[in-house]
C-alpha cells in the first residue's frame, strides 16, 4: 500500500528530500505526492514516522476531507520549499516568502519533546500530535528552518543533468559532488560521454 520505493532520499537533509518529491521523468516533472497514501509513503522513506505509526494515522483519516485537503496544502509548503532551493542553489539567497512560510509553520503546535532511555543512554525523541495531518509538516519546515540558519548555501546543489530536477546538499569529503546519484544521472552522463568520444574517434579515423 505504501511505495516507499519511489522516493529519492538522496539530498543528505530532510528539508531537500521533501523538495524532491517532485521528480522529473524523460525531462518532464511529475508528483510523487499524489494522496494521502504518498504522504505518508514519504515518511516512512524518509524515517520520520514508523509503518505502525502510518498505518494508525491512515485508518483513522483515509476516509476524511482533511487528509485530502492535506495533500494540496503539503504540496503548496513543497512548491515553496522548491523554490527557496532553487534561489539558494542560484544566487545563495532565500526568498522571503519562503520564509514566511516556514515561521507560520513553526508557530503551530505540533507534539512535544521528550527523553526516552535507550540500550547506551538517554535520546531526545519528537512526539506527533497526529490529531490532524498537517501536523506531519512541522519537522520538515524545522529541517527547512536550521538549513537556513547553520548550512553552507554554497553545497546546495541541483543535480547537473539538464533533465533531472533533483536537488542535494553536498557532504563529500572534496566537496565535487555532481550528481543526484552516480547510479542514475551519473551513469547516464558517464555513457553519453563513452558514446561521444567513441563517436569522435571514428569520425577522425574516417578521415
Amino acid at each position: 500500500m505504501f511505495e516507499t520505493e519511489k522516493f529519492s532520499l538522496i539530498a543528505n537533509n530532510l528539508f531537500l528530500d521533501f523538495v524532491n518529491t517532485l521528480k522529473a521523468r524523460d525531462g518532464q516533472s511529475f508528483e510523487t505526492l499524489d494522496n494521502f497514501t504518498d504522504f505518508l509513503a514519504w515518511t516512512i522513506a524518509a524515517g520520520l514516522l514508523s509503518r505502525t505509526e502510518v498505518e494508525t494515522l491512515f485508518r483513522n483519516w483515509r476516509d476524511k476531507a482533511e487528509a485530502r485537503d492535506f495533500v494540496s496544502e503539503a504540496v503548496e509548503f513543497r512548491n515553496v520549499l522548491r523554490a527557496a532551493a532553487e534561489s539558494i542553489a542560484k544566487t545563495r539567497k532565500a526568498p522571503a516568502n519562503s520564509v514566511s512560510a516556514i515561521n507560520e509553520r513553526l508557530k503551530k503546535p505540533s507534539g512535544y519533546t521528550e527523553i526516552e532511555r535507550t540500550e547506551i543512554g538517554f535520546e531526545k525523541r519528537f512526539r506527533f500530535d497526529l490529531s490532524e495531518p498537517a501536523n506531519l509538516l512541522q519537522p520538515i519546515a524545522e529541517a527547512a528552518a536550521d538549513f537556513l540558519c547553520y548550512a553552507n548555501f554554497d553545497l546546495l546543489r541541483k543535480c547537473e543533468s539538464d533533465s533531472c530536477v533533483l536537488y542535494f546538499y553536498d557532504t563529500t569529503k572534496n566537496r565535487r559532488r555532481r550528481w543526484c546519484s552516480m547510479s542514475g544521472c551519473g551513469n547516464k552522463a558517464k555513457a553519453a560521454a563513452f558514446y561521444r568520444r567513441k563517436k569522435q574517434t571514428a569520425e577522425a579515423e574516417n578521415l
